[in-house]
This record gives structure tokens, sequence and C-alpha cells, in this order.
């Protein structure tokens, strides 16, 4: 039709998705699936880490089925889409990055499931 009802709805998705592609650009450092050295960083993460008793940081770095969150295959295209996102001024260009974005995650089942509750199923569904 030309327009978002659910303006306020759009930001929403477009923050959680940059937030999920910062993350596993960030853990894809941290297990060394880039050209950097993350030792030093993992060093520090582990010491702060050690002193919190939040128990959120295996379910954050790993899937439920205990699957590192990274991808070498998806992280240069999202974070091209992640850019593209920032600079997008309108709901109607966020939610035709959003789709490229779930385009892009379709395809590796592990990263569907942490941007689509169902995975890659419920976007098979979607398409279908």
């Amino acid at each position: 039709m030309g327009f978002v009802r659910d303006e306020r709805g759009v930001e929403d998705m477009a923050e959680d998705f940059l937030h999920k592609i910062a993350a596993i650009d960030a853990i894809t450092v941290l297990a060394g699936h880039t050209p950097s050295d993350p030792r030093s960083v993992i060093r520090e993460f582990e010491l702060r880490w050690s002193e919190k008793t939040d128990d959120k940081l295996p379910w954050y770095i790993t899937d439920e089925k205990g699957s590192w969150r990274l991808s070498d295959y998806a992280l240069p295209k999202l974070q091209d889409h992640a850019l593209h996102l920032l600079d997008a001024q309108t709901a109607e260009e966020k939610i035709l990055i959003l789709d490229a974005i779930l385009n892009v995650v379709h395809q590796r089942s592990d990263l569907a499931s942490w941007f689509v509750h169902g995975g890659r199923r419920a976007l098979d569904s979607f398409s279908a």
C-alpha cells in the first residue's frame, strides 16, 4: 500500500536487528574468525564476566544447540545491510532493508532462529 502503519514497530525491529548484527560481529571476532587477534579482548572480557553472576552470556554467544552465533558467510552481507539501515530515513526504506536482512539469515538456519521465532521454518512459510 506504500506506507507503514506501525512506524514504531519498524523502529523496534530495526534496533533489534542492528543489535543482533553487532553481536554476531563481536562473537565472530571473539571466536577468532577474523584477521584480528582477539586474545587480549577475550582475557579482559573473561575477567569482567567472572565478576558477574548474570547467566545470560552462554545464551548470547551460543544458540540452544550450543553452536556459536557467528557466520563467516553472512557477516559481510549483514554489515552492509546494517549500514544501509542506519542511513535509512523512512519506515518504508527500513522495512525493505529488514527484508533483505531476513533473506540473508534465511539461508542459515542457526541465524534465522535468532532473528525470527520459529527460525528457518517460519521464514519458509512467509516465502511460500
